[in-house]
């Protein structure tokens, strides 16, 4: 099963990028072995890619993908067109990393330079999902052949974040069909280590990734006229083990123990169960949980949103005045809370729900402006941006695949 290809890959030590192995297969499987040394895609002299892994993750990464630090934090909103400027005239003329003047400068911070230097790895984990066949690969165990490139301030990241990125429009779709046809009738359940929200999960992704709580086929009756990003999601869950195949002595994940809620000691835990139980598909309990928390911190506002977006998942939640009425809670919100970024975050989703495209993209950057960090938002205009790049509607990159007719809206 799954494990098979990661002790071919383990054992080889190099190859080509075939009908079995991609470049997801090669990545995670050094990823599962917990490998340390320095991946080469392409030829010796002239390599394609380089990828510094240490135990399993990745510390440093280059390609031919032009993805200059500067430039990602200006995308990042972490500096400013006059900051980008001025800092890349000093680089020329000192010739110091571009990261290195910036914190002299104090343009940036320490967390501003990680989530830069993690974006340049990511960007460029999913261009190497397109590597044609016949790409040549080997992996030089305990070799870094990165020493000298970049600074010594490289986060250590885990690559199914940025492979997702790849994969999610991108996968070869004979390698997902043969992951298809190697799982037959073999029952999955998630990994206890899952932790999508650091991997660039979208709400729905999470939600499939969530169904495999308990044992189930990988796919069932009803999954067989999903999107192609869903069969690409299970794919690349599988191929990277956080799916396993399930077995009847193995304990089953469960965010609550009896899905029950309980008291937590913090808001923000009390926050993340609910979160957690909606992910789930647990709506009924997410709501319990949500409920029985705000008596506890009656004055969270963050609760106070949450449980507002847990009840618009209810039943009906997809129907146009399901939506439209969930629609005026939150612009109600929105006028209590104007600084709250979930607020614009979960109405940009009930807009993309209806299928009302400019006020979703709309509220998306209007979270931005509240909380630049917000990283489902984040993630959501990253991923709008570059469908739009290769020529998308605005429909399609947002997702909205069915409008829904519920009248006009006004504001």
């Amino acid at each position: 099963m799954a494990s098979g290809f990661r002790l071919v890959v383990a054992a080889l030590r190099s190859g080509t990028i075939d009908q079995r192995f991609g470049t997801e297969h090669i990545v995670l499987g050094l990823r599962s072995a917990r490998a340390s040394g320095t991946l080469v895609f392409g030829d010796a002299g002239t390599p394609r890619a380089e990828l510094r892994f240490e135990d399993g993750l990745i510390r440093k990464a280059r390609s031919t993908l032009a993805a200059y630090l500067g430039g990602v934090l200006y995308e990042l909103g972490r500096i400013d067109q006059a900051t980008l400027n001025s800092s890349l005239a000093h680089v020329a003329r000192v010739r110091q990393l571009h990261g290195s003047v910036l914190r002299a400068l104090l343009a940036v911070d320490k967390d501003d330079i990680e989530a830069g230097l993690r974006e340049q790895i990511e960007r460029r984990l999913a261009d190497l999902v397109s590597l044609p066949l016949g790409t040549p690969w080997k992996f030089h165990e305990n070799e870094d052949r990165l020493e000298g490139f970049g600074g010594h301030d490289w986060p250590l990241v885990d690559p199914i974040g940025g492979l997702w990125r790849g994969l999610r429009d991108g996968a070869r779709e004979s390698l997902v069909q043969a992951t298809t046809a190697r799982a037959g009738d073999h029952r999955f359940v998630l990994s206890s280590a899952f932790a999508p929200h650091e991997l660039g999960f979208d709400i729905a992704e999470i939600q499939l990734a969530r169904s495999f709580v308990t044992p189930r086929r990988l796919v069932e009756p009803a999954d067989r006229h999903t999107s192609k990003t869903a069969a690409n999601l299970r794919h690349l869950l599988v191929v990277a083990g956080v799916l396993e195949v399930a077995d009847a002595g193995r304990p089953v994940l469960n965010t609550l123990p009896g899905g029950m809620p309980r008291n937590f000691a913090s808001e923000q835990q009390a926050l993340e169960a609910v979160r957690a139980l909606l992910a789930a598909g647990k709506q009924a309990n997410a709501r319990a949980t949500a409920l029985v928390s705000l008596s506890r911190f009656e004055d969270s506002v963050p609760l106070r949103i949450e449980l507002a977006w847990v009840e618009a998942n209810g039943d009906g939640s997809d129907t146009p005045a399901h939506v439209a009425k969930q629609l005026e809670r939150f612009d109600q919100l929105a006028k209590e809370y104007p600084d709250s970024p979930d607020v614009y975050y979960y109405r940009g989703l009930l807009f993309r729900r209806q299928g009302m495209a400019s006020f979703a993209c709309r509220d998306l950057r209007k979270t931005l402006d509240c909380e630049p960090r917000h990283r489902a938002a984040t993630l959501d205009l990253r991923l709008f941006n570059a469908r739009r790049e290769r020529g998308a509607s605005v429909e399609d990159a947002l997702g909205i695949t069915t409008l829904n007719t519920a009248g006009k809206r006004v504001g």
